[in-house]
């Protein structure tokens, strides 16, 4: 079944819970845990909709789905939030940088971490690596090690690399080659 399916399905069921909610007189809180259920699994189907169109390279068509993707108005902060940082990340694939900082800029709360992983790779994205180099090392210097770390620190040294910072390079990059991986990272001082 195709995602077109599954919307048209998901479109149907919360149509549906809300036509019930509607004859109904009194408020049933079960009914409107289904409506936020649905809409949060549409929103969800959206971006995944928007994702298969970019890998099939339907770029034109991915950047019209995508900028009539918002969020329901009964939609949770941190839903709406998460809709938003998925939307950024598709407009960064489609090169569409301003569309990104966008929705960076539209999400006002949420988790800090994330925006600034996103506003990073936006820097990135427009070249501007000496503005991606201070987002990654305060990202890496505030967290405690999570899964994210090796990430921040590749891209760090991506950035390095892009702007000629070879000891730099040299220094993230060791970190990943294990002393047990039978490729081995030489770094000769170039002067």
């Amino acid at each position: 079944m195709g995602y077109y399916d599954l919307a048209r399905e998901a479109r149907l069921l919360l149509t549906s819970q809300k036509k019930t909610r509607n004859v109904r007189e009194e408020k049933d809180e079960s009914i409107e845990e289904e409506i936020k259920l649905w809409e949060e699994r549409l929103a969800e189907l959206g971006i995944r909709v928007a994702s298969a169109l970019i890998e099939m390279e339907d770029l034109e068509g991915a950047t019209r789905f995508l900028s009539t993707l918002k969020p329901s108005s009964s939609a949770t902060p941190d839903a709406s939030l998460k809709l938003e940082m998925q939307k950024a990340l598709l407009w960064l694939c489609l090169g569409d940088v301003d569309a990104a900082r966008a929705c960076l800029s539209s999400a006002v709360e949420g988790d800090q971490q994330e925006k600034q992983v996103i506003l990073a790779l936006a820097y990135m994205a427009d070249s501007g690596f000496e503005n991606a180099v201070k987002v990654w090392e305060e990202l890496i210097s505030t967290a405690g090690g999570g899964s994210e770390m090796a990430m921040w620190k590749q891209n760090l040294g991506v950035c390095y690399l892009y702007l000629g910072r070879m000891d730099s390079v040299c220094i993230f990059l060791s970190q990943f080659s294990l002393p047990t991986s039978s490729y081995l990272l030489y770094c000769t001082d170039v002067d």
